[in-house]
């Protein structure tokens, strides 16, 4: 089983949309559309720390987001059956347990790696939510061959939205990656699945 702890406060959606801001540009230029690049009232790109801070306080709600960890909760065990097949691949690097900081901002989700670490935006369907959460682990579970053979950006979402929709089948829409992410993963995926040293190799530019 794969355990989540949900957890929220003040500071950490400050320190999430501080990192939210800085990293603006870097989300624009990979493509994210500034509608989808969600942050409090008031807040930009250019706004200072302070700014995020006090627009942060007034928009936050304990409640709100402690009832949203339940609902999360809730619906955690329906992902169980994919992890529980994922485990049986040596490829991926799976953790038992994961923690959730929730946010109502950014682009839908953010992971950390060395601390098993998933920076969750809150959406309205909650099995969306969780879906996404379940995106980030498969994330942190090919990180390693991910960074050693420097897959770029979108080929690296295509393969996860690949493995995404093998072991959770339904639960989550996939990325229109770029045209040029599609033609280069899918061929290695479909040919080397479940090898994700081959795969990640095939498409890295770290080619070794």
């Amino acid at each position: 089983m794969i355990t989540a702890t949900i957890n929220h406060s003040l500071e950490a959606e400050i320190s999430t949309v501080r990192g939210v801001v800085r990293k603006y540009d870097w989300y624009l230029q990979m493509g994210y559309p500034a509608e989808n690049i969600r942050l409090p009232s008031g807040v930009t790109k250019d706004s200072t720390d302070e700014d995020v801070a006090n627009a942060v306080r007034k928009e936050y709600d304990l409640d709100a987001y402690s009832a949203y960890a339940q609902q999360l909760l809730a619906v955690w065990p329906a992902f169980q059956p994919g992890f529980a097949e994922m485990k049986k691949v040596s490829s991926f690097d799976l953790k038992d347990a994961y923690e959730i900081v929730l946010t109502k901002y950014g682009t839908g989700g953010g992971y950390n790696p060395a601390r098993s670490l998933i920076v969750l935006r809150m959406a309205e369907n909650i099995e969306k939510s969780a879906a996404v959460a379940a995106h980030e682990i498969v994330h942190m579970a090919i990180d390693t061959y991910i960074k050693a053979f420097g897959v770029p950006h979108w080929h690296k979402e295509r393969l996860v939205d690949l493995l995404v929709e093998r072991y959770f089948p339904g639960k989550k829409m996939m990325q229109k990656a770029p045209a040029s992410a599609v033609a280069a993963v899918d061929p290695a995926y479909e040919s080397s699945f479940p090898d994700i040293k081959t795969i990640a190799k095939a498409i890295g530019v770290k080619n070794y």
